[in-house]
Formats: structure tokens, sequence, C-alpha cells
């Protein structure tokens, strides 16, 4: 499956989108819109935890990743 973009306009107002309903907020480690880029690449790839671990470069300890 070839690279699929979305425009920066449509992901921003996805985020913001997100955050007003109360789905999602920043924490002090990780901001809405990584949070957003870790969820579409995941379900975009559907990779492996150790996979998600190298991509982010989190810890399989981790509570963000490793759920």
């Amino acid at each position: 499956m070839g690279l699929v973009q979305m425009p920066i306009i449509t992901f921003l107002d996805l985020g913001d989108w997100i955050v007003q309903r109360g789905l999602l907020s920043s924490t002090r480690h990780i901001s809405v819109a990584k949070q957003l880029i870790m969820f579409l690449w995941i379900v975009g790839h559907e990779p492996s935890n150790q996979e998600i671990q190298e991509q982010f470069q989190h810890s399989a300890s981790g509570k963000r990743i490793s759920r």
C-alpha cells in the first residue's frame, strides 16, 4: 500500500474536533498532535508493539505504547 497524505488543514481540524469533544488532551510528555500522528500511523500500518516502540522511541514500559 502506498503512502497516503492528509492535508495539514485537515489534520489540524481533526485535532481541534477531537479536543473540543474532550476525546484527547495533551499531557506533560506528549502533545495532542503527536498522539494523533501516532494513532493514524498505527491504524494505517498495523504494526507490532515493537515496531511502534521503534518508530516513536518509547520503551516497552511506557504506558502510552505498551497498553
